[in-house]
């Protein structure tokens, strides 16, 4: 039972899902309650949670667009309870290599967790793990996902992450932050994250307790998502603040970039002109 639900989220690219209980794919939002304001806006009507562990928010979706998939087990000793979008039309040759992708990464999200349950001590309560993720920009050529996935193993302590996905479906290839800039430095979008966590987030500079968290690398920029106006990026919690402030995210208008935002690529088919959107 432990691996069932790791094993029926690596079949589910495939157009007829696997015989499983705890899977289930459906073709308009599972209904989720919001939990305070919204931190940043994409597609209209599709929101990303500002506290940690709060679900996403979304409008119906066009059924053209995508669907959730969820997979859920709850029992004595754990429960997971994951829902995130894959594109339709799987078979088609856009759809399909995205898909692999999204599935494969919460593949290996559940298969960690419940590597780390199985050696945890016992206790009284129930390992958890729960993710929540909506598209943020559907497009002709790119599909962004943005989610917050919260992570309990008994034994140890409670983590609030952010996860983000922007896919070119041109390429059919995941796009890394670095590639949004003419120069594939990250040190552009850390200096304006960073203002914009003191500005709309934080309050004050000194809140930023742990500045190594924005040094312009890979690792501290792993959750940063597309949508019609910017470029949203998630922190994990404790990674550049205490924990209190959950795990913030930002939105990062075009406008704030343009020099330096590579216009040729990924954002190419967001241009107006030759304006991207926010300036």
């Amino acid at each position: 039972m432990k691996r069932l639900i790791a094993a029926c989220a690596a079949g589910l690219l495939m157009a007829t899902l696997p015989a499983c209980t705890q899977t289930s794919r459906v073709d308009v939002p599972l209904p989720r309650e919001a939990a305070g304001p919204p931190t940043t806006t994409g597609r209209p009507g599709v929101t990303t949670p500002a506290d940690p562990g709060a679900p996403a928010v979304t409008a119906a979706p066009d059924a053209a667009d995508f669907s959730f998939m969820r997979l859920k087990e709850d029992n004595d000793e754990e429960l997971i309870d994951i829902s995130y979008p894959v594109l339709q039309s799987p078979a088609s040759p856009e759809a399909a290599p995205v898909n692999d992708k999204i599935i494969k990464a919460v593949d290996d999200m559940v298969v960690g967790f419940m590597d780390a349950a199985e050696v945890a001590p016992p206790g009284n309560s129930r390992s958890t793990l729960t993710l929540q993720a909506a598209p943020e920009l559907i497009s002709d050529e790119v599909f962004s996902v943005s989610g917050v996935f919260f992570e309990f193993v008994r034994g140890g302590d409670p983590t609030t992450k952010r996860v983000a996905w922007i896919f070119s479906l041109e390429t059919k290839s995941l796009v890394t932050p670095a590639e949004l800039f003419i120069d594939g430095s990250l040190e552009h979008l850390a200096a304006a994250a960073a203002d914009h966590l003191v500005s709309d987030v934080l309050g004050e500079a000194a809140a930023i307790t742990a500045p190594e968290g924005l040094e312009p690398t890979p690792v501290n920029f792993d959750a940063v998502w597309l949508t019609t106006t910017g470029i949203g990026v998630g922190f994990d919690q404790y990674q550049v603040t205490s924990g209190d402030a959950g795990s913030p995210a930002v939105l990062i208008p075009f406008g704030e970039l343009i020099e330096v935002l590579d216009k040729t690529g990924i954002l190419a088919p967001l241009q107006t002109g030759s304006t991207l959107p926010g300036v």
